[in-house]
């Protein structure tokens, strides 16, 4: 079996222009739990409903999860980061933007080790001329 032969297809997909609250409208209306950020054809982005929990609007912006001392010991400071994550009012503001993908000819013992080994939830799948087809 293939990567075509499992993927999800048609791809419902969004612009970077999309507003917060039509991203989870459209999450719930269609029953996934993430869409492609697309522009000029090309995927630029993925928004995950994880990306939508952590809101101003809904109050749990100041909910977020902190790291262990000893990680915020070695990195830059992430609250400005979170700050404007969790007041986006766009997709661009708020997706996750190293999207991985693979080409629909994947194998499913090598598409199921990339998921272990990356430990995401979605991939998108591309045709060899670069368009997407799957997720």
């Amino acid at each position: 079996m293939l990567t075509r032969d499992i993927m999800n297809a048609p791809v419902t997909t969004i612009a970077p222009d999309t507003p917060v609250d039509t991203i989870a409208a459209l999450l719930l209306a269609q029953h996934i739990s993430g869409v492609p950020v697309v522009d000029s054809g090309r995927v630029v982005g993925l928004v995950n409903e994880a990306d939508l929990l952590w809101r101003h609007e809904i109050g749990t912006d100041a909910s977020t999860p902190k790291p262990p001392w000893w990680i915020r010991l070695m990195e830059r400071d992430r609250a400005p980061v979170d700050y404007v994550k969790s007041h986006a009012r766009y997709a661009v503001d708020i997706m996750t933007r190293d999207v991985l993908s693979v080409g629909e000819s994947m194998p499913l013992p090598q598409l199921a080790s990339l998921f272990a080994a990356r430990t995401v939830r979605r991939i998108v799948v591309m045709r060899d001329d670069g368009a997407l087809v799957g997720i």
